[in-house]
C-alpha cells in the first residue's frame, strides 16, 4: 500500500528501499527461472546419461561474485548516506522533547526552541512547523517504546533512562494533508496497539499561535525554572564563567568532551547531563573530587536544568 510522503528525506529513503527491493526480487526471479530451465533442459533422459565432467566455469564464477559485490557496495553506500543524513541535525533545528509511557505520548516544547516565555507541553497531537528542521529528543518513563511516523520515514527506539533522537524536515507540499499518524512499534504491554497520536504540521506563524494557546497551561520545564534551581542549589559548587569551584563550570558544558578519573571520555549531551545529576559519582570529571550528592529532582526539574545548561555558552 502506498504511504504518502511528508518529509524532505522521504523521497530519498523510498528510492533506497525501492533499489534494495529491485535487487532482491529481480535476481531471485532470474535464478529461479534458470533453475527451472536447467531442471527441464538437462534432466536425465535414459539410463545411459551421465553427469557432465565440467567442474567449474571461471567466467561465470567471476560474474556471480563481482556483480553482487558491486550491488551490495552500492546498497551499503546508499544506506550509509541516508543514515548519516538523518543523524546530522543542524544547530538551528527546532528541539522538541517526546516522552513515552504506557500508553501515551507527551510532547514538550522548550522555551529556547519556541521563543515563548515558558516551555509548553501537550499530548495526543505533536505540533510542528512546516519546512523547518526538527530534532525530537525521545525518552521513556517506563519500558522500551518505539516512535514511528510513516509519512516522515522516521523510527527510533525510546529507551528508559537515556535520550535518543530523530531528525527530519517536514514538508506538507508533498502530501494531501497536514496531519499524520504516530505509532509505537515496540510491543510495550497490554494496550500497545492503542498507543497512537497525531502529528499536525502548520506554517510557522500558525504553529507559534497554537503554542501560545498552550502557554498558559505550561508546566515547569523552562530555562527560567532551571536558572532558579541553579541559583538555589548549584551556584556554590559550579560557576557560569569558566572559573574553577568544587565542581566543573557549566560554561560551554553542553556537547563538550569530558575526561573522567578512570581515563574514559564522553560528550556532555542530554544523557550525560541528566545522568550526572541523578548519579553524579558514576562518571567523575578528571581533576575534581566525587563530592556531589545524588539529586532528587523531578523529571521536569531535571529537564529545566538541562535547558538552562544549554543556554550557557
Amino acid at each position: 500500500m502506498y504511504i504518502e510522503r511528508a518529509a524532505v528525506n522521504a523521497t530519498y529513503i523510498d528510492f533506497v528501499m525501492n533499489f534494495v527491493h529491485f535487487w532482491s526480487i529481480v535476481p531471485f526471479l532470474i535464478v529461479n527461472a534458470v533453475l527451472i530451465y536447467f531442471i527441464i533442459r538437462y534432466r536425465r533422459r535414459s539410463a545411459e546419461d551421465r553427469t557432465s565432467k565440467i567442474a567449474h566455469n571461471t567466467r561465470i564464477e567471476i560474474l556471480w561474485s563481482v556483480i553482487p559485490s558491486i550491488v551490495f557496495i552500492v546498497m551499503f553506500a546508499l544506506g550509509a548516506h541516508s543514515f548519516y543524513s538523518m543523524r546530522a541535525a543542524p544547530a538551528d533545528a527546532v528541539e522538541i522533547h517526546v516522552t513515552a509511557s504506557k500508553w501515551r505520548w507527551e510532547f514538550a516544547y522548550p522555551a529556547r526552541a519556541t521563543g515563548l516565555a515558558k516551555s509548553v507541553q501537550n499530548d495526543k497531537v505533536l505540533l510542528l512547523p512546516d519546512k523547518k528542521p526538527i530534532k525530537l529528543i525521545l525518552k521513556s518513563k517506563d519500558v522500551i517504546h518505539s516512535f514511528f511516523v510513516p509519512a516522515f520515514r522516521v523510527k527510533e527506539d525510546v529507551v528508559p533512562n537515556m535520550f535518543t533522537y530523530v531528525y527530519f524536515t517536514p514538508d506538507t507540499s508533498m502530501a494531501d494533508t497536514n496531519e499524520f499518524d504516530i505509532f509505537c512499534t515496540e510491543f510495550c504491554g497490554l494496550d500497545h496497539s492503542y498507543m497512537v497520536a497525531r502529528v499536525r504540521v502548520l506554517p510557522e506563524n500558525e504553529w507559534k499561535a497554537e503554542l501560545q494557546k498552550l502557554e498558559a497551561a505550561a508546566g515547569e520545564v523552562s530555562v527560567a525554572a532551571g536558572k532558579a534551581i541553579f541559583d538555589s542549589n548549584c551556584v556554590a559548587c559550579h560557576s557560569l564563567d569558566g572559573s574553577r569551584k568544587v565542581g566543573p563550570t557549566f560554561k560551554g558544558l553542553f556537547n563538550a568532551e569530558r575526561k573522567f578519573m578512570d581515563g574514559s571520555t564522553a560528550v556532555a549531551d542530554e544523557n550525560y547531563i541528566i545522568e550526572s545529576m541523578k548519579e553524579p559519582n558514576k562518571k567523575v570529571v578528571e581533576g575534581f573530587p566525587p563530592a556531589m550528592p545524588a539529586q532528587t529532582y523531578s523529571d521536569a526539574q531535571l529537564r529545566s536544568v538541562l535547558e538552562y545548561i544549554k543556554e550557557i555558552k
